[in-house]
């Protein structure tokens, strides 16, 4: 997987795995992961889904469920199958924590890391759709 694009739409987050592939192949999937679905069920993303960002590997990203309950770290990979993230801990590179679940994540937002170390958030990144 090349990168993970990151849409939003009332209130839910979706993520639509990029392969090499598809970068080879010049083709933009549309498709957004269903936990325990085959990708033909898949949901699409239209118009009316919004583009927030894309994550590759070593991103750093922070994300809230709905009981306040804050994980942050770099992301190190997604999970097609149950349309969750994995996470390795800033403080400790060799743990990491896996299967958050992003559709009903209360917040989920990216960082840029300067060489200080100081977070600054990702406010917009172009959509790959080409859509302003």
């Amino acid at each position: 997987m090349v990168r993970t694009d990151i849409y939003i739409r009332d209130g839910k987050f979706y993520m639509v795995p990029v392969y090499a592939k598809d970068v080879a192949d010049k083709r933009l999937p549309l498709r957004a992961c269903v936990a325990a679905k085959a990708e033909k069920d898949w949901r699409e993303m239209t118009a009316d889904y919004r583009f927030l960002f894309s994550l590759t590997p070593d991103c750093y990203v922070l994300t809230e469920n709905r009981k306040g309950e804050v994980k942050e770290g770099y992301f190190i990979g997604s999970d097609r199958s149950t349309a969750a993230i994995s996470l390795s801990l800033a403080h400790d590179r060799q743990q990491s924590l896996r299967g958050i679940g992003i559709t009903t994540l209360k917040r989920f937002e990216k960082y840029r890391v300067d060489r200080f170390g100081r977070l600054s958030p990702v406010r917009r990144e172009a959509d790959p759709r080409g859509r302003s």
